[in-house]
């Protein structure tokens, strides 16, 4: 494994060799990797092959019923739902009483606990 020293060099310099950047033809989405470009491709435009469906028209097939508002992915929709209409918290400090649907929103918790 890489020392974090040795990990911020590498992220520096992905940051200032911009020449390497791999662009999506779809929208301007760029990453530094061809792996990131293709996770790319296939989360947000079906994959990324002729006659790829752009972002928007992935995300309406991924629209909530209760609200209207749309998600890139069907597993951010169900999130959605879960933490906004059902308000189900089923993810709980092991400190305290603190709960929440967002597994990033738990994660930032147990930084300032």
């Amino acid at each position: 494994m890489l020392a974090k020293h040795d990990l911020l060099l590498k992220s520096a310099k992905r940051q200032v060799d911009r020449s390497k950047w791999h662009c999506c033809d779809h929208c301007k989405y760029k990453a530094f990797t061809e792996e990131a470009l293709q996770r790319h491709l296939k989360r947000m435009h079906n994959g990324g092959g002729k006659g790829t469906e752009k972002a928007a028209d992935v995300a309406d097939a991924n629209e909530c019923k209760k609200c209207g508002k749309t998600f890139a992915s069907a597993m951010n929709l169900r999130i959605h739902v879960k933490a906004v209409h059902l308000k189900t918290r089923d993810l709980k400090c092991e400190s305290c009483t603190y709960a929440t649907a967002y597994r990033s929103q738990l994660l930032q918790h147990m930084k300032v606990i």
